[in-house]
């Protein structure tokens, strides 16, 4: 099993501290078209495109369902339009916690976050950072039933953040991944390319300030 999926009982189990958060400007706009943004997706056989829809407020520029409904996966894009390396941690958290927000139904905060390793983030998915959250009960319509919801966030420089979903009304998904839940969970890579769809069968950051 991949490395970075041992954070996913943390996300259920754990809490971490961190500082709030001031108002600023941010750098980041979500996209309504997936040709805005470099990524690409990997289609597993268990994988079936769904429509594609607005709720709660959320562009979803690419969504799965798995498993014949057993699970949804959902992303949105939000492309960097010029943020800089002293602000951009603190304009990603300013962007992760209110579209997470959004999605729960509820505030959420930076200590209901889990970070992964940057190491990690890097070699699975070509990102620089991201974060996870296991969220019960949501109560939006975003997440409109289900009753379980994986947040998460990965953010690259000069590219932008991929906020992916992942709904079911099953727990043990996420508790006891099967192999289809392995290859949905690595469904996407950020390039440098332009974006398609795919067919496919502890470097911590020191500033803590931050997520």
């Amino acid at each position: 099993m991949k490395k970075i999926l041992s954070c996913l009982l943390i996300a259920v189990l754990s809490f971490c501290v961190f500082a709030e958060i001031e108002t600023f400007s941010s750098h980041y706009e979500p996209v309504t078209s997936a040709e805005e943004f470099d990524v690409t997706y990997f289609q597993h056989e268990s994988m079936k495109i769904s429509k594609l829809r607005r709720a709660g407020g959320i562009p979803v520029t690419q969504a799965f369902t798995v498993d014949n409904g057993l699970y949804e996966e959902r992303f949105t894009l939000f492309k960097d339009t010029g943020s800089k390396d002293k602000s951009r941690k603190m304009e990603y958290t300013k962007v992760g916690l209110e579209y997470a927000s959004k999605a729960a139904g509820r505030t959420l905060t930076a200590s209901d976050f889990v970070p992964f390793k940057d190491a990690d983030v890097e070699e699975e998915f070509g990102g620089d950072f991201g974060h996870t959250c296991f969220v019960v009960d949501p109560s939006s319509s975003y997440a409109k039933g289900y009753k379980y919801m994986l947040i998460e966030f990965f953010c690259k420089e000069s590219q932008g953040i991929v906020m992916r979903t992942i709904l079911t009304d099953d727990e043990t998904v996420f508790t006891e991944p099967a192999e289809n839940f392995i290859y949905t969970y690595h469904s996407f890579r950020f390039n440098a390319t332009r974006p398609r769809l795919s067919s496919s069968s502890n470097n911590d950051d020191e500033d803590t300030l931050f997520w």
